[in-house]
């Protein structure tokens, strides 16, 4: 790993911290999860591609990743039990389950994807499929982003206290 590139990386992460919101046309929402509309997410993506390739390349980057599990399938099962118990207890889950199509912005254009290749689908449960996936997604992006982000930042500074 060259330690400049890795200096580089985390001068940009620390910097873009103090940027939470960008505008509509650069942020990554659907890839970026919690941290999509903010700028540093264009330093994590970097920190991920160039973690990978030093992976790739040198096969000594990822370490200590077991223990690193237990805590990813801890939070994950804290949060899904969360969110379920929350999808559950809503006091207005009926309304919005319930509510007009449209009001989910990108929902017509997959009924109408569906209707064209006839497929023949219930406009009420895909609306329900969608919410229920749309709050899956979020806790997966948040495991990957926070946790993600904290194991690369982890390996880069193994890694550099290691070379000395």
């Amino acid at each position: 790993m060259n330690k400049k590139i890795c200096n580089v990386i985390f001068g940009m992460l620390v910097f873009t911290l103090i940027f939470n919101n960008i505008p509509k046309p650069i942020q990554l929402n659907f890839l970026g999860g919690p941290v999509g509309s903010k700028l540093v997410i264009y330093p994590l993506i970097a920190a991920f591609a160039y973690t990978f390739y030093c992976q790739y390349k040198y096969k000594n980057v990822f370490v200590d990743i077991k223990p690193f599990l237990k805590y990813i399938l801890v939070f994950i099962s804290i949060m899904l039990l969360s969110t379920i118990v929350g999808l559950f207890n809503y006091p207005y889950y009926d309304l919005v389950l319930n509510g007009p199509v449209n009001q989910i912005e990108k929902l017509p254009k997959v009924l109408a994807f569906c209707h064209a290749h006839a497929v023949d689908v219930d406009s009420k449960l895909l609306m329900q499929a969608w919410i229920i996936a749309r709050q899956l997604k979020s806790v997966l992006m948040e495991v990957f982003w926070c946790f993600g982000g904290a194991y690369i930042i982890y390996c880069l500074i193994r890694n550099e206290k290691n070379v000395h």
